[in-house]
């Protein structure tokens, strides 16, 4: 289990109902993608993300796997929060269970995942898969770099995206970066 998940399982259900209910209606993949950039956006702007979650370099994006397998019967770590509804079209809704909680949060959070979810929110998965693959994206750099190649059969690679190198180039906001896991890994 990642970081993430072992130290904010409770701010990321709760930051999931947000994004459903934000982002209605809520999809499993366009989930996906919404975490991520927020993450993304989270690190660039203030040092650190705001889940920890772990994202594995997959054929359709940066993907957390916890919140992958979310989608398979008996196994959503985050059943309290929201369920999963399987469409015809194979399609899996996210439908809150509770109401959301902004007390996990700082301000600056908040604004962060509004700002995120302004930029995306009304885009289709679809767009949101080809933002994550464009030219000097961290999936992108470490696709080229590990010379990975996706195809039907291969849809998943070992690889992780490290926020870290968003930031390699400013000292105060990789300090604040490592700090920020460091005190994380000692709460667990």
């Amino acid at each position: 289990m990642d970081l993430g998940m072992t130290a904010n399982k409770d701010l990321i259900g709760n930051l999931i109902i947000y994004i459903a209910d934000k982002c209605k209606p809520l999809y499993h993949t366009k989930l996906l993608k919404i975490l991520y950039f927020i993450d993304e956006v989270a690190v660039q702007e203030k040092g650190s993300p705001i889940t920890w979650l772990e994202y594995s370099v997959w054929g359709k994006g940066p993907v957390s796997k916890e919140i992958y397998f979310s989608k398979v019967d008996n196994c959503n770590p985050f059943d309290s929060y929201f369920t999963i509804s399987k469409k015809n079209n194979n399609a899996y809704q996210i439908i809150p269970k509770q109401v959301f909680d902004k007390s996990e949060f700082s301000k600056k959070d908040i604004e962060i995942i509004d700002h995120v979810i302004d930029l995306y929110g009304k885009k289709t998965s679809d767009e949101l898969i080809e933002l994550t693959h464009a030219k000097g994206s961290l999936w992108s750099n470490i696709v080229e770099t590990k010379n990975i190649k996706f195809s039907k059969e291969n849809t998943t690679s070992v690889y992780s995206i490290n926020f870290a190198d968003l930031i390699k180039d400013d000292t105060m906001k990789s300090l604040s970066y490592f700090i920020a896991r460091e005190d994380l890994a000692c709460k667990v």
